[in-house]
Parts: C-alpha cells; structure tokens; sequence
C-alpha cells in the first residue's frame, strides 16, 4: 500500500471525479465564465432538421456490400436474403439488385466449372467435385 494515496480501493469513476475536482480547484473563479446569450435559448429546429443532420453524418449504405459475405453455401446472406424476400412477395430496389447479383454468381460458377472439366478433359471430368 502507498501511505501517500488517499484511497488506494478506489473505483476508477472515484478516481475520475477526484481529479476533475483537483483540476477545478486549480482554476481561479475569475477564469469560468459563462456566455450569457447561450444560457436559456432553446434549441429551435425540429426533429426533422435534426435527423437530417445525423443523415448527413451517416455513411451511405451500399446494397451490394451490405449483402455480399463471406460466408458460402445453403446458408450464405444472399440465399438467406432471398429466401426471406420471397416469402414476403416483396419486389424492391434492393431485391432486383439481388437477384443480379445473383445470377453473376451462377453464371460465373458455370464458366469455372466449364472451364475445369475443358482442362481435365472428358476422362478426368467425371471426378471433379459436383456442387
């Protein structure tokens, strides 16, 4: 134990408060001064300005980044993404975008799988991995 601590068991938020109340005490009342035209004005925007504000804040969300994981499969986000959106019967912005993407996938996956069995040739071919 240090003699020299006040209290060693001390939380940090005791500790927080000790040393703003160390640094105030430091401070002459001359030096803290409030401005007398900000005390009692209210806030006149509407919430709508506001929410405006944080949107301008916000970054903007990106469809294809927002849906494209990492994680493959039955399970992926895209599937999952779709298959929600279909039960829903939904048709947006968002889905048709999905749907692209989607058949990107295919159609990419097709070509790779066309381009291995042309390198294989057609005796190899029949042991390449199935999807």
């Amino acid at each position: 134990m240090d003699v020299m601590e006040v209290n060693p068991f001390e939380t940090v938020k005791e500790r927080q408060d000790n040393e703003v109340r160390g640094l105030l005490n430091k401070l002459q009342p001359e030096m803290i001064a409030l401005d007398p035209t900000f005390i009692g004005n209210l806030d006149l925007r509407s919430e709508e300005q506001r929410q405006a504000e944080r949107d301008l804040d916000a970054k903007p969300t990106d469809v294809e980044t927002e849906i494209r994981k990492k994680a493959r499969g039955k399970n992926s986000a895209l599937r999952r993404y779709l298959r929600k959106q279909r039960a829903k019967n939904i048709i947006d912005e968002k889905r048709l975008k999905v749907d692209e993407i989607w058949k990107e996938q295919l159609q990419q996956r097709e070509q790779k799988k066309k381009e291995k069995e042309a390198d294989l040739g057609p005796a190899l071919a029949r042991f390449m991995k199935r999807d």
